[in-house]
């Protein structure tokens, strides 16, 4: 069923292909931002810390771990996407920092995985867990109704 809907849908999917992964790349590296004036994880931490007089240190994640991989994702978005440093191709990038696309799913749930945390150490309930398999299979689903309902239409 994906791959019938994709082929029905081959042009939006090639041409929105790019821009999705320049957006998503862009924005999970948001987080990891040393800027004082940016919404990162450690500003998370500073201002949990400051609002609930407690420390707070995430017990499921490494979150040392995760800020270095967060860390080499925000660097590859800072040279290869967003400024296009010409002295850094996205091959010799990967293999200085050892970053690998294989990275961002892992990134991604540990990022996720935090924010749960975070949520849950302040009173709160789990942070809202997408996925991108069960929106992604939301997207196939509804794709392949309205290519159904059009071929019906066009009958």
């Amino acid at each position: 069923m994906i791959l019938n809907v994709y082929n029905n849908y081959l042009d939006i999917f090639e041409t929105i292909r790019p821009a999705l992964y320049t957006s998503f790349i862009v924005k999970l590296a948001s987080v990891f931002d040393n800027d004082k004036k940016s919404i990162s994880l450690k500003r998370v931490i500073r201002e949990i810390e400051k609002s609930t007089s407690k420390s707070f240190e995430p017990a499921r994640i490494d979150f040392d771990d995760l800020w270095e991989r967060g860390r080499k994702l925000f660097k590859y978005r800072n040279k290869v996407i967003a400024h296009r440093d010409k002295k850094v191709t996205s091959r010799n990038f990967a293999k200085e920092t050892g970053f690998k696309y294989d990275d961002l799913k892992a990134i991604l749930e540990d990022v996720s995985t935090f924010l749960d945390e975070a949520s849950l150490f302040v009173g709160k309930g789990e942070f809202y867990r997408f996925s991108n398999t069960s929106d992604f299979e939301r997207l196939i689903n509804d794709l392949s109704k309205i290519a159904q309902q059009t071929a019906v239409a066009d009958r």
